[in-house]
């Protein structure tokens, strides 16, 4: 299951149905194939939990930008109990390389 708002089509949260246990959506390449033909492009990946990840629809062609976004996943962790949170890490779907990889 996929939320965004069409009037900002930067920002979407990946997660199932039930919105428990999402996150690992991120490992269906069917989906994150999908998701990059829809955008034309790359994405980030941001672990938001172990109940979702948000997508940013965006290319990684900035580390400025991911320090901002590696900054507020410290951020939200920090708010976490410890069970939900999923990584530290700034991910980034690699469309031409058909692969998750950590930025």
């Amino acid at each position: 299951m996929i939320y965004g708002d069409a009037d900002w089509n930067k920002l979407y949260i990946l997660t199932n149905e039930d919105v428990v246990n999402g996150a690992c959506l991120i490992l269906n390449k069917v989906i994150m194939r999908s998701l990059a033909e829809k955008f034309g492009h790359g994405f980030m990946v941001v672990p938001s939990s172990i109940h979702e990840t948000l997508l940013v629809n965006e290319e990684f062609d900035n580390e400025e930008r991911a320090d901002e976004l590696k900054e507020i996943i410290s951020r939200v962790n920090c708010t976490l109990r410890k069970e939900d949170i999923l990584s530290n890490n700034l991910y980034y779907w690699d469309m031409e390389r058909d692969e998750l990889r950590m930025v």
